[in-house]
Parts: structure tokens; sequence; C-alpha cells
């Protein structure tokens, strides 16, 4: 099997630290779930969408994708073209959105409003942000990193709700996921406890 070894780190002004995300085909890291219990995620290949190859990040609990980003380097940050919530394509029917931009700063925010795909048809507004610089402890070890939330809105719809603590060697060492696309919901939270 041939690996395709990527990493996206946007650096800080002044060298004060950095924030990545590794895209290694076939890593996996492994969480421990809040509530008991673990879940992985892994860069399980590379898939083309709209022309652009994209890595294919994949968030499996109990062994069942729950969700699936299409993530492709650009400039200084990672565009999601295509996201997968259960059964839900979340395709992106006007642009990509950003996964992660930088520069790296408190406060700094990152997203655009798209135009929804079929079955959802709306305009809807992507919004990062990088809240703090953190070290944190789980059950992997001690991270210096970047706590990065992610929202959504469309009505009713579409609300979508993430907090991924991101170390730039490691990737996610910590994640809180609460997502709802019409009646398909995901909650998961968990810290990192390996990554092989």
């Amino acid at each position: 099997m041939r690996r395709i070894a990527a990493l996206l780190v946007l650096a800080l002004p002044g060298g004060c630290g950095r924030v990545g995300v590794p895209l290694d085909q076939g890593k996996v890291s492994r969480f421990v779930k809040s509530e008991g219990g673990e879940f992985t995620i892994e860069i399980s290949g590379k898939e083309k969408v709209r022309d652009t190859m994209c890595s294919v990040m994949v968030v499996k609990d109990d062994g069942k994708p729950v969700l699936s980003y299409y993530l492709a380097p650009e400039g200084r940050g990672l565009k999601m073209l295509r996201m997968v919530m259960g059964e839900a394509d979340l395709s992106f029917a006007e642009m990509p959105v950003w996964y992660l931009k930088g520069p790296a700063e408190q406060g700094a925010q990152f997203g655009e409003g798209v135009q929804m795909g079929p079955p959802f048809g709306g305009q809807v507004t992507y919004l990062g942000t990088f809240e703090s610089e953190e070290e944190i402890t789980v059950p992997a070890g001690t991270f210096k990193c970047w706590r990065v939330q992610w929202k959504a809105d469309m009505g009713s719809t579409l609300h979508l709700r993430e907090t991924r603590w991101i170390n730039e060697k490691m990737g996610i060492v910590r994640i809180s996921v609460e997502s709802s696309v019409n009646n398909i919901v995901v909650r998961l939270a968990g810290e990192l406890k390996s990554r092989e």
C-alpha cells in the first residue's frame, strides 16, 4: 500500500505557535468518549471532488461512519469540499468552505456564506473562530493546542457546532460535536487516546 503523507500547518505571526491537521493516509486516531467507549478519526484515502483531490477524514463511532470530511489544502488553509453526516451528504454547490484558515491568532475568524446543494437548497454561513491557545491533558499526553469553534445554521434544517482542540503534530486531540441535519443527529465528545 502506498502511503501519501501531507501535513497542513498554519503558522502564527511572530512564531508563537502553530496549528495543523495531519493528513497521513491510513493513520487512525483513537478517542475515549466522554460517556464511555471509543471512537476513531482516520484519513481513509483520497477522492476527487469537483476536479480537486481531497483527503477523506472519517469519524467512526462503533465502527460506523458518522461524519466524513473531504479536505484539500489551499493557500494558508484547508478547504472542505464535501461533508457527509450519517446519510446526509452536505455537498456545497456554490464553493468549498474553510475547514481551517490562518493566521491562527486569538479571535481570528474564517468563513463565508455558501449556497447549499440539494436536498437543502438554501444559503448558509459557516464560521470558524480561533478561540484560544491552551495546554490540555488528554489520555495521550499533554499538548499545546488551539481551541477552534466551527458553526453553521440554516433554520431548523441544519445546525452544526464543533469545537476542536488542535495540536500541530497530533492534529485533533479533543473534540466536541453537536450537529443535526433534518432528523439526523450527531453528538460526540472525546479525547485522544492514541494515534497509530
